[in-house]
């Protein structure tokens, strides 16, 4: 009112957070777990990403459990974890000169796409306010990348084609690179410690960095990516009838 202008241009407005059983959280009652148990047994990011990832930042009441931190755990933080590290042991094999976005590797263009798709898709969803939408594609990327790519490079990485290897270890090293960046808001130690332990950015911490960059999906990419899901479904359909 006084100069004329709005006061903000943007809230965000939390729910409530309740009791597993959907009542309200109470001390008398000792219907929660103390926070930093679960801090301790699963880490801050953990926490934070199941918050952020949770309707209770959409405005509606949520149902705390103990659980759903536990999985987010074990399904985001550890394969992530466990990805970098893999590429950890190999880093230092890495030529220092190969390109990842040279490649003609199928596999490499894949996963770069998808890469390319979730940043697009993480920084409109942040720019508007709505974690939920930004949170939730990193823990289908972190899938993708884990039991996808990194699996069916760990031959490659081990191979005595040296270009092959080195398209493999440029690859794994610009996506967790980048992912870094991309996690950093929502999960800020885990990546703090994936940029410093791959060492491609120049500056002190992640927190510091500029945002990650996208191009806009070309054509290509997009039927690369659709190509891709119909050979996983067919790789599926197989490994089931196998068992």
């Amino acid at each position: 009112i006084i100069f004329g202008d709005i006061g903000f241009k943007n809230v965000v407005s939390t729910g409530n957070i309740l009791a597993e059983d959907g009542t309200k959280m109470s001390k008398s009652k000792g219907n929660f777990t103390d926070p930093m148990i679960n801090m301790d047994k699963f880490g801050s990011d953990a926490l934070r990403y199941y918050l952020m990832a949770s309707p209770v930042m959409q405005a509606e009441d949520v149902k705390f459990s103990d659980n759903e931190i536990k999985e987010v755990h074990g399904k985001i933080i550890n394969i992530l974890w466990n990805t970098f590290k893999f590429y950890d042991l190999y880093k230092q094999e890495y030529d220092g000169k190969t390109i990842a976005q040279n490649s003609d590797k199928v596999l490499d263009r894949w996963i770069l796409a998808k890469l390319n798709l979730l940043i697009s898709e993480t920084t409109d969803n942040l720019e508007k306010y709505d974690t939920v939408k930004a949170s939730r594609p990193i823990k289908d990327f972190a899938s993708d990348f884990s039991t996808w790519y990194v699996r069916r490079s760990r031959e490659r990485v081990k191979s005595a084609d040296v270009v092959d290897k080195q398209f493999a270890l440029a690859t794994m090293r610009e996506v967790l690179n980048e992912l870094s960046k991309l996690i950093a808001p929502i999960m800020p130690f885990m990546a703090e410690a994936i940029y410093k332990g791959v060492g491609v950015g120049a500056k002190e911490s992640v927190h510091l960095e500029e945002w990650a960059a996208f191009a806009e999906a070309t054509p290509s990419q997009a039927k690369l990516i659709e190509e891709m899901e119909e050979v996983r479904k067919i790789v599926s359909l197989g490994l089931e009838a196998r068992a």
